[in-house]
């Protein structure tokens, strides 16, 4: 059995950053919030704020972020965790708190995979108070006890999901990369008007056989369906909401991949479903003739806010009364023809994110227990 450790005796400093929040710019130094911390990591695709590099050192007086800290939300939400893998400069917000490893007692990436665990979950929310908002002070943060190895076998521990992580990491780029693609693809012929055989006129006169219809013409805006967490049977469709995937069901409501559009919530957002899926009554899924693959761009450039304060939500007929440009049949069948294979490798990969993210996952409290010695991880 493991000794346990408070985290207090883990530690070389702790830095929470409650406090005045900083004066948000679109450029600068990147802000970390709590609600880009997700599944362990700082999600790097989110829309980051920012705060003037100006600023830096009056808002980050209290303790600079280097590699190897360890930074966690303390409410809304609570425990979520990440390890800094970079001497980027970055900026911290409220609601998240920082911690330093003593590497003298234990390695960083075995106490950041640590805090993944159920059991270290469990301490963490035993630990909190509150009942609207759960959150935990500073004091209970460091109580909370850790099953410490020696250090070797940390090491091992560490390096088998690191492994994992590294392979995530490599796929996820992958995934980036792909997306940016497909966008760029998009903007350079519908946006810039490069598309080949489809040249503008003089006058800026759209190609021909292009035309300027209303949205409504070409697509349907249907509500989703209430499907509330007790309901739901643990399947393998997605339940989606404005934010994205919240869930998984046993059945889909929609038989087909598709789009889904935010309508409460995070009005407007835009998602891809490379799957069936059961859209819940926050969003809207759209049918329609045209290609999928452009509308789902095409829709993301789309208003969709509202202009009138007393109707809360997306209001569908608004939006339906939007313009929409409608390439001709053969410069969408040769957009279909080039992104298809893009997304259907976007989706390949995804399911190899999701098994190995699955692997390691399942690996996790076994290693972090004793309950497994470590062994060799997959290879690149």
């Amino acid at each position: 059995m493991w000794e346990e450790t408070e985290l207090d005796n883990l530690i070389t400093r702790l830095v929470d950053y409650r406090g005045k929040t900083p004066t948000k710019t679109d450029s600068g130094v990147k802000l970390i919030t709590a609600k880009v911390i997700k599944g362990g990591r700082i999600v790097e695709d989110a829309e980051h704020e920012y705060i003037d590099p100006m600023d830096y050192d009056a808002t980050m007086r209290r303790g600079i972020p280097k590699i190897d800290d360890i930074i966690i939300t303390t409410e809304a939400p609570l425990g979520e965790v990440a390890l800094i893998k970079t001497n980027e400069r970055i900026a911290i917000a409220q609601r998240v708190i920082l911690f330093s490893p003593n590497i003298q007692k234990v390695v960083p990436q075995f106490l950041y995979y640590s805090f993944l665990t159920q059991l270290v979950q469990e301490r963490l929310y035993a630990k909190a108070t509150g009942t609207t908002v759960v959150g935990i002070s500073n004091p209970g943060l460091k109580s909370i006890k850790i099953p410490l190895p020696p250090l070797p076998l940390q090491r091992q521990i560490a390096a088998v999901l690191g492994r994992y992580d590294a392979l995530l990491e490599n796929y996820q780029g992958q995934v980036a990369a792909l997306e940016g693609l497909a966008l760029e693809l998009y903007r350079e012929w519908f946006v810039r008007g490069r598309c080949p055989g489809a040249a503008v006129g003089s006058a800026g006169e759209l190609p021909a056989g292009w035309e300027v219809r209303r949205l409504g013409d070409v697509i349907e805006l249907k509500y989703g369906k209430a499907l509330i967490a007790e309901d739901r049977v643990p399947g393998e469709f997605p339940v989606v909401g404005s934010s994205g995937i919240v869930d998984f069901h046993d059945e889909p409501l929609i038989n087909r991949p598709g789009i889904v559009v935010g309508r409460k919530g995070n009005v407007g957002s835009v998602i891809w479903l490379d799957k069936p899926f059961y859209p819940i009554d926050t969003v809207f899924y759209v049918e329609s003739e045209l290609s999928s693959y452009y509308l789902f761009y095409d829709l993301q450039m789309q208003n969709f806010i509202s202009g009138d304060a007393a109707v809360p939500g997306l209001n569908r007929e608004q939006a339906l009364g939007n313009k929409v440009v409608v390439p001709d049949a053969n410069s969408l069948a040769e957009f279909d023809r080039i992104v298809g294979p893009i997304f259907k490798k976007r989706l390949n990969l995804n399911n190899q994110i999701d098994l190995l993210r699955a692997t390691r996952d399942a690996l996790l409290p076994r290693l972090l227990s004793g309950q497994l010695v470590p062994a060799a991880a997959p290879v690149a």
